[in-house]
């Protein structure tokens, strides 16, 4: 049996700490690192010394782990945007909460209605909150 989440304003609230937590830790995790008296900053080109030019090993391994760092700080970048936008997500709906509130009780052609006025107003600049 699957656990019910109630989802009021303080499980809201949870979940934007927590996407806030996230999105820190991924800045911090991108921006500094350290092991063994080495610390760096993943966000920018490594630097290592792995030979002469002409040592095509060495070449290899800078040129593998360079990707490897980029990867990272692809998925490190896009893990931030996604976390920004959920954050984002939930602060509207909170803030919004007492007008979706009010939505509970309508009939489905009224709830239509003011998803269409509500779509109408995005497009051209204005409100995405219809007028009463």
């Amino acid at each position: 049996m699957v656990d019910k989440i109630t989802i009021n304003e303080a499980y809201l609230n949870d979940r934007i700490t927590q996407f806030t937590n996230y999105d820190a830790e991924a800045y911090a995790r991108l921006h500094s690192f350290g092991w063994g008296g080495v610390t760096g900053n993943l966000s920018a080109p490594l630097r290592m010394g792995v030979g002469r030019t002409e040592f095509t090993p060495g070449a290899d391994l800078l040129a593998a782990a360079e990707s490897v760092r980029e990867n990272f700080k692809t998925r490190m970048t896009q893990f931030k945007e996604q976390s920004q936008h959920l954050y984002s997500g939930l602060q509207g709906f909170l803030d919004n909460q007492e007008e979706v509130q009010s939505l509970n009780e309508t009939s489905a052609a009224e709830f239509g209605g003011y998803v269409e006025q509500a779509s109408s107003g995005l497009g051209s600049g204005g409100s995405s909150t219809p007028a009463a």
